[in-house]
């Protein structure tokens, strides 16, 4: 059961990654000439950034 468990963790971290990964990228499209302090830019590379981590600790905790 527990090993069936971390298996599908990994897999959702996975996915995480994934998504954070297009997150960054659409900030980077989007906000590539505007990334003024006020801007939207910033704020989306760093809700990436949170799902990115919250991804690599996902497949961290899977593999412990």
């Amino acid at each position: 059961m527990k090993i069936r468990w971390r298996r599908y963790t990994k897999y959702l971290g996975g996915l995480i990654c994934f998504f954070s990964g297009i997150h960054i990228g659409n900030a980077y499209i989007t906000g590539y000439w505007r990334f003024d302090p006020f801007n939207l830019g910033w704020d989306t590379v760093g809700r990436g950034i949170i799902l990115l981590i919250i991804g690599l600790l996902f497949i961290y905790w899977s593999e412990k």
